[in-house]
């Protein structure tokens, strides 16, 4: 194989080049403009400049977050602990300004603010076979369990949307009979208006465990009568619900931070957990959406508008970026002259 000719720059004595970095330091024309007349690639002109030891500043990158942009990163980390790098970013992104997920993590990193999420593993499929296409559709239930000092055990139980992850309710029982669940479904149909559609109508269905009041020929003579169909989760395998699983593992997460002594202080703070879940929390699973935009039907409208934050974002960032690169070379230049 003949072996490459080497382009005319590359054939330049050192004098040569010493002569071109000084003339370049005299010139009115940027560094960029002189470079592009020459037929000189940028890289090889810096890496000229290193070799007459030169400190050269590093370039900032066009999409690189401004100095008040990571303050404010840092800012509202500080001001909402327990949200993590994923959340922060969209919850920033909808108030102020496009920033990456990966970027808030860096930051956050960096600072020590960022904690190891503890691993819960659970083994089984990536997503339930049935996929819904508009809330309603299908809605899942469960009860779990937390005690409440000098009264015992109680139980928290609910309703949640499959489709847009919605917590229609979210309650405080004493037990998980099949009457408990039948109010809890009950609740449901009165806040999303299913009780004023004819029962011939209905096409909600109904997702559970074979808990024994899921089960029970009253729980399930109430759907029945209601239109709603019943689907059973695989026995010993709670992953098939595992929606409401993971919902009640946040629930737990949030809620058992304190000890409760009535059961009206833990009504208190499931009310409060279902109003954070639904109009707080970001939800990876949808979007990165609150719940209850999805429920709403306004998905579509945020997607775009977040488009169109993350172009204007960028796009003053590049600006910002730009110009700071100007003047980082123009500071060369004068480096250049004074050689």
């Amino acid at each position: 194989m003949p072996p490459r000719d080497r382009k005319k720059y590359e054939r330049l004595s050192e004098e040569e080049r010493s002569a071109i970095i000084e003339e370049m330091g005299r010139s009115n024309l940027s560094i960029s403009e002189s470079l592009l007349l020459l037929g000189i690639p940028r890289s090889t002109y810096y890496n000229w400049l290193r070799r007459r030891g030169v400190k050269l500043k590093h370039v900032t990158p066009v999409n690189r977050l401004t100095e008040p942009e990571v303050e404010r990163v840092v800012e509202r980390a500080h001001e909402m602990p327990d949200l993590p790098a994923r959340e922060l970013a969209w919850h920033i992104t909808d108030r102020y300004g496009f920033v990456s997920e990966s970027s808030v993590y860096r930051i956050l990193k960096s600072r020590g603010l960022i904690l190891d999420a503890p691993e819960f593993p659970l083994p089984a499929a990536k997503e339930f076979h049935t996929k819904t296409g508009r809330p309603n559709e299908m809605w899942a239930t469960d009860f779990t369990y937390i005690k409440v000092i000098g009264w015992g055990w109680y139980y928290m139980g609910g309703i949640l949307d499959d489709f847009s992850r919605y917590l229609i309710c979210y309650e405080v029982k004493r037990d998980m009979t099949g009457p408990t669940a039948s109010d809890l479904v009950t609740r449901a149909m009165e806040i999303t208006g299913l009780v004023d559609v004819p029962i011939e109508d209905r096409f909600t269905k109904l997702l559970s465990d074979n808990g024994s009041g899921y089960i029970s020929e009253t729980f399930n003579t109430f759907l029945t009568d209601q239109g709603i169909g019943h689907i059973y989760a695989r026995r010993n395998h709670p992953q098939t619900n595992g929606k409401f699983e993971r919902m009640n593992r946040t629930a737990k997460e949030r809620i058992c931070l304190v000890e409760f002594r009535s059961p009206g202080e833990l009504e208190e703070a499931v009310a409060e957990f279902v109003r954070w879940y639904n109009h707080v929390h970001y939800h990876e699973r949808i979007g990165n959406m609150h719940p209850v935009d999805v429920y709403m039907g306004r998905r579509e409208e945020i997607q775009a508008r977040r488009k169109q934050v993350k172009a204007q974002t960028l796009a003053m960032r590049r600006l910002v970026n730009l110009r700071q690169a100007a003047c980082d070379e123009q500071a060369l230049t004068e480096q250049l002259i004074e050689i």
